[in-house]
C-alpha cells in the first residue's frame, strides 16, 4: 500500500500533510473520521516495514508510549497496520519544536531554558517511574506549544528496563550529539543517560551551540567520552552560577556522579533545593582518639621534611617512568573484519574498542568494521580506546511498482527508491501505451539491495500488420496466406453463387491494405453451389420410350416465416413455419450453410396444405435454404 498525502489508513484517519521526518517514521497530520479531530500519525518507513527488527522497535514504541499519560508528554491514542503499513497515532500538538526555536532565535533567557529542563525532568520522572527509559531526549523530541506548555514526544526508541539492553543488536541509538558516556561504550542506558542528554540539551539552550562537535560521529562520541566542554559562562556571561553548575553535573562522565534522578534536577531548576553544590558520595576516614600534641623539635621537624622531600621525589620519579615506559602499539587495520575478530585482536594489542554507530555499507558485511579512530597505522599507548563503526550490511528496499507508467516517471520513482534503472529493451504490445512501461526485473514488492538496477521493458505500441488480399483464393489458400503473416480466422460464412467455383473467397473483413493489430481476427465469406436437382448429362442419349412428364407448376410456393432467437455466443437458433400449398404431396428439405459447413438438417414428404415448423441452429455467418418438390423457394441469412 502506498502512503503519501490523501490517503485513508485503516478506513479511520486521512492523511492531511507531512510534518516531520525521522529516521524510522514519517509523522503526518490527519483527519479522525469519526469525528474530525485533528491527529499526528506516525508511518514506519517504507524500506522497513519488511525489516523484523525495525518493526519489532516500532511495536515498542506503541507499547511504551501509550502506557504514558502525563501533561508533559505527548498521548498515544491509536495505533494499527494497513495493508502491511504499521501506523501509531498521536495527539497533534501546535507549536514548534524546540530545535526549530533555537535555530530561529538563538540562545533563550536562563529563566526561560531552565523553565523548559524542569518541565521535560517532569515528564522524564514519570516515565522513569513505570520503568521507561526515553533513551532519545533531544531538542527535535521537545516540543512547544503557543500557550508555553513543554511536551516531550518520540519514545520510540524507549524500552522497559527489564528488557534486553539498547545494544543487543550492537546499534547505537538515539543521536550521537546527545549520547552518554556509557551509551557510546555499548553499555546499557540508564536514567542516568536521559539527565546527561538533558545536560547537553540545557547547556544548547543557554549557549546556542552544542558542547561536542566534530567533524564526524566518531569524534563526537570521542569528546562525550574523554573531553570536557567549554563552561557555559564562558560562551555565555549572563548565565547564572548556579545553572552553569546544574549543567557540569548533569554532564558528569560517570553515571554515579550525575544527579541521583530527574527529580533532584528539577528541584534544582526550580529553585528548591542546591543539589548542584554536592558532588559524588565521598568516604570519609574514621576519626581515632585525639592525642595530646607536644610540638616536635627542629631536628625532628628537620628530618620528617628530608624524609618527605625524598619520598615525594621518588613517588614523582616513579609516577614519571611509569608513564614514559607506557608501551605503545600501532594500531592495527579492523575494518572488513567481524567485530568479534576484531575484539579479539585489540585485546590482544592491550587496546580496547567501542561502538559509536552503525551504518549501511554495500561492501562490508553486517557487524564487520567499516570505519576507526584512530587510523590504521597511528602508535598510540597500551590501553587507549579504539572507536569504529559497524555495517549493517546492504541497505534493503522495497522494489516500486512501475508497470504502465512512463519511462522519465519510473526513472524518478526508482532513484527516490534508492533503486536505478538497469537494461531497457523494448517490445510490441495492445494494452500498454507506447513508451510505458510493460515489465519489469525484479517483480514488484520484491525486497534487494539499494542501487539494484531493474530491468524495464517499454511498449512500442501495437504492431500493424497489413491485410493481404484473400478473394479469389481457396478456403485452405486463405489460411496459409494469414497464417504467414501472422493473422487468424474469427468466423466462416458460406453463401450460394452458381457463378463461382464453390469454396473460393468472395468477400473479407477487414478488406484487403488495412492496417490492424496482430490480435485482430479476420472474417471470410465462401462461396457454395445452389442446391438444385440434378439435370440429364448432355451426352445422354433421349429414352425412345415415353419420356416422364415434367413437374407440375406450383400454382403458388409454399408461404415460409422465419425467427431468429439469440442463445449466447456465436449460436443462434432460427425457427421456421412453411405452411404448403394445395395440390400434389412433396418433399421439403432444409438445408443450413454456416462456420460448421453445408448440411442438411431436415428432409421429409408432405401432403399439401400441411404445415411444417422445424427449429435450427446456426453457428457465425449462416444461411438457411429452403425446397420443396426439388424446387428452391427461400433463402433466410439470420
Amino acid at each position: 500500500m502506498a502512503v503519501a498525502s490523501g490517503s485513508v489508513l485503516a478506513g479511520r484517519y486521512e492523511l492531511v500533510e507531512t510534518i516531520g521526518q525521522g529516521g524510522m517514521a514519517v509523522v503526518y497530520r490527519a483527519r479522525r473520521l469519526s469525528d474530525g479531530k485533528v491527529v499526528a500519525v506516525k508511518v514506519l518507513r517504507e524500506p522497513y516495514r519488511h525489516d523484523r527488527e525495525f518493526v519489532e522497535r516500532f511495536e515498542r514504541e506503541a507499547q511504551a508510549a501509550a502506557s504514558l499519560a502525563h501533561p508533559n508528554v505527548v498521548a498515544v491514542l491509536d495505533s494499527g497496520e494497513d495493508g502491511g503499513v504499521r501506523f501509531l497515532v498521536m495527539e497533534y500538538v501546535e507549536g514548534e519544536d524546540l530545535k526549530t526555536l533555537l535555530r530561529k532565535s538563538g540562545p533563550l533567557p536562563p529563566a526561560r531554558a531552565a523553565a523548559v529542563a524542569a518541565a521535560v525532568c517532569d515528564a522524564l520522572e514519570y516515565a522513569h517511574a513505570r520503568g521507561i527509559v526515553h533513551r532519545d531526549i533531544k531538542p527535535q523530541n521537545i516540543l512547544l506549544t503557543p500557550t508555553g506548555q513543554v511536551k516531550v514526544t518520540d519514545f520510540g526508541i524507549a524500552r522497559a528496563l527489564s528488557s534486553a539492553t539498547i545494544t543487543e543488536t550492537g546499534t547505537v541509538l538515539g543521536s550521537v550529539h546527545y549520547l552518554a558516556p556509557e551509551q557510546a561504550k555499548g553499555e546499557p542506558a540508564t536514567a542516568a543517560s536521559d539527565v546527561y542528554a538533558l545536560g547537553v540539551v540545557l547547556y544548547e539552550m543557554l549557549t546556542g551551540r552544542l558542547p561536542f562537535d566534530g567533524e564526524s560521529p566518531i569524534a563526537v562520541v570521542l569528546k562525550h567520552l574523554y573531553e570536557e566542554p567549554p563552561p557555559v559562562r564562558q560562551v555565555n556571561p549572563a548565565a547564572p552560577e548556579w545553572l552553569e553548575a546544574v549543567v557540569h553535573r548533569a554532564l558528569a562522565k560517570r553515571p554515579e556522579e550525575r544527579y541521583p534522578s530527574v527529580a533532584h534536577m528539577r528541584a534544582d531548576l526550580e529553585g528548591r533545593a542546591e543539589y548542584w553544590r554536592h558532588g559524588p558520595t565521598v568516604v570519609l576516614p574514621q576519626p581515632v582518639p585525639r592525642r595530646r600534641w607536644r610540638a616536635p623539635s627542629a631536628a625532628v621537624v628537620a628530618a620528617v621534611l628530608l624524609v618527605a622531600l625524598a619520598s615525594g621525589m621518588v613517588a614523582a620519579w616513579r609516577a614519571l617512568q611509569a608513564y614514559v615506559n607506557v608501551g605503545e602499539v600501532t594500531v592495527p587495520d579492523f575494518r572488513g573484519q567481524p567485530f568479534t575478530q576484531a575484539q579479539a585482536a585489540a585485546a590482544g594489542l592491550r587496546l580496547q574498542l567501542v561502538v559509536a554507530g552503525r551504518q549501511y555499507h554495500d561492501r562490508y558485511p553486517p557487524d564487520a568494521v567499516v570505519d576507526q579512530d584512530p587510523p590504521p597505522g597511528q602508535k598510540v599507548r597500551e590501553g587507549r580506546w579504539v572507536s569504529v563503526v559497524l555495517s549493517q550490511g546492504a541497505q534493503r528496499v522495497l522494489v516500486p511498482d512501475v508497470t504502465r507508467r512512463p519511462l522519465s516517471e519510473v526513472t524518478l520513482l526508482l532513484e527516490q527508491n534508492r533503486l536505478r534503472v538497469g537494461t531497457v529493451k523494448e517490445d510490441f504490445d495492445d494494452e500498454v501505451p507506447r513508451g510505458a512501461v510493460v515489465s519489469q526485473e525484479p517483480a514488484p514488492g520484491t525486497q534487494v539491495a539499494r542501487g539494484t538496477p531493474v530491468h524495464l521493458v517499454v511498449s512500442k505500441g501495437p504492431e500493424l500488420v497489413t491485410v493481404p488480399g484473400l478473394v479469389g483464393l481457396s478456403l485452405a489458400q486463405a489460411r496459409e496466406v494469414l497464417h504467414r503473416v501472422g493473422l487468424s480466422l474469427d468466423r466462416v460464412g458460406y453463401v450460394a453463387r452458381a457463378d463461382l467455383p464453390e469454396g473460393v473467397v468472395v468477400e473479407q473483413s477487414p478488406p484487403a491494405g488495412t492496417q490492424v493489430r496482430r490480435t485482430q481476427k479476420l472474417g471470410l465469406v465462401v462461396a457454395v453451389r445452389p442446391q438444385t436437382p440434378p439435370s440429364p448429362p448432355a451426352w445422354a442419349t433421349p429414352w425412345p420410350g415415353p419420356q416422364p412428364a415434367a413437374p407440375p407448376a406450383l400454382p403458388s410456393p409454399p408461404a415460409v416465416q422465419a425467427t431468429t432467437e439469440p442463445t449466447g455466443g456465436a449460436v443462434r437458433r432460427v425457427r421456421l413455419d412453411v405452411t404448403l400449398p394445395p395440390g400434389e404431396p412433396g418433399e421439403v428439405r432444409i438445408v443450413v450453410i454456416d462456420n460448421r459447413g453445408v448440411r442438411v438438417v431436415y428432409r421429409q414428404v408432405h401432403d399439401p396444405g400441411e404445415r411444417v415448423v422445424q427449429t435450427v441452429d446456426v453457428e457465425g455467418y449462416a444461411i438457411v435454404q429452403v425446397y420443396f418438390g426439388g424446387r428452391f423457394i427461400q433463402e433466410v441469412r439470420p
